[in-house]
């Protein structure tokens, strides 16, 4: 195990470093050793022009060691975030055409129904459709769930209902799980993540729906639920949507 350990660490080293690391590391013990040399060995004459022409500090091998393991530390950083930077995917651009896909909560049929569906909405007046449009489980409630949808046209909308699967039971109140997860706070911050692609599958793109939940806006909704004249409460908000094109 240890071997493997040393190994690997190895393995890693020789993947962030460079040749010229060799170079500036040679150079100076080089250095250090020339400078040692001299003050012991050299002539009074060689002393005179070596310090003539060199910035002379005294060196011992001390003083030699730790500035080799100082060179050292920093070769391995910078080689470590020039390794890092090379792993992270390149942000790439979204062309006007390439579809931007939303969610967004329909409020207003709460009323009606005692739940809030959501809109797919492919957002653009000359974009692309966009194909295999999957909503990610939403990281704070991993009950929940959405339908597959296999594309949206240019400006289409399609009405969507958040399943939840509680052990054997299904139901589709995603509300009672956010009150339920609300206690204590006035309001839930949350977000989901919608991926989908155009119609050759090369161009993949992930929408970021960042959304709220506002427990006094879902109190205010069921006091006026006999009420004739009803306000329709923004009981979900959605308070940003960052689209991102993933290859």
């Amino acid at each position: 195990m240890a071997m493997g350990w040393i190994k690997a660490r190895c393995l890693h080293v020789k993947s962030i470093g460079k040749p010229w690391w060799l170079l500036v590391e040679g150079a100076w013990g080089a250095f250090w050793t020339a400078d040692a040399m001299i003050v012991k060995y050299g002539s009074q004459h060689v002393k005179d022009v070596w310090d003539k022409y060199t910035l002379h500090v005294f060196f011992d091998w001390r003083t030699g060691v730790i500035g080799l393991l100082a060179i050292t530390l920093l070769l391995v950083i910078e080689g470590s975030f020039r390794y890092a930077r090379r792993l992270k995917p390149p942000d790439l651009a979204m062309a006007e055409e390439d579809p931007k896909v939303h969610l967004d909560p329909l409020n207003d049929e709460f009323p009606i129904t005692g739940m809030i569906p959501f809109d797919l909405f492919n957002e653009g007046q000359r974009v692309n459709p966009a194909y295999r449009i999957t909503v990610q489980p939403i990281p704070l409630l991993p009950s929940v769930s959405f339908e597959y949808v296999d594309h949206l046209k240019m400006a289409e909308h399609k009405k969507i209902i958040p399943q939840i699967k509680t052990g054997l039971l299904e139901h589709n109140n995603l509300l009672a799980l956010l009150l339920k997860a609300c206690e204590g706070v006035d309001r839930l911050p949350f977000e989901t993540a919608i991926t989908y692609e155009d119609a050759t599958g090369t161009r993949k793109f992930q929408t970021t729906v960042s959304l709220e939940y506002w427990p006094s806006e879902h109190d205010a909704a069921i006091a006026e639920l006999t009420m004739p004249n009803r306000a329709t409460h923004e009981i979900l908000k959605v308070t940003d949507t960052d689209f991102r094109r993933l290859s």
